[in-house]
């Protein structure tokens, strides 16, 4: 097997084992393993999309942009993805608008 071929199974393995740790809960997990998946091979559109969703179920505000960042770029390598469209535009609009809502709820809780 020569090095590419093994760089490249070596990434795979580590998608499986984020996919594997997202679906089991395991979050922080699932990033370390996209993370490492990234550093073999950082035009993965799969690694860049995954860690995006991996992002977006730590259900952490500050870490909106950066799911954002991650699914753009899985588009930007491939913009075929249509997985990464859809979390694109229907989880991170979700997010954002929930977090304005809980946002002016509790400035108007403060304010009255």
């Amino acid at each position: 097997m020569t090095a590419a071929a093994q760089t490249a199974e070596e990434a795979s393995r580590h998608l499986r084992n984020a996919v594997a740790h997202l679906e089991s809960g395991e979050v922080d997990r699932s990033v370390r393993e996209c993370k490492a998946a990234l550093a073999l091979d950082p035009h993965s559109a799969a690694a860049h999309m995954l860690l995006g969703k991996a992002y977006l179920a730590l259900r952490s505000v500050t870490m909106i942009g950066e799911a954002k960042a991650e699914l753009q770029e899985a588009l930007n390598l491939d913009p075929y993805l249509l997985w990464a469209r859809l979390y694109l535009a229907t989880r991170i609009s979700t997010r954002a608008s929930t977090t304005r809502r809980r946002m002016s709820s509790n400035v108007a809780w403060q304010n009255g």
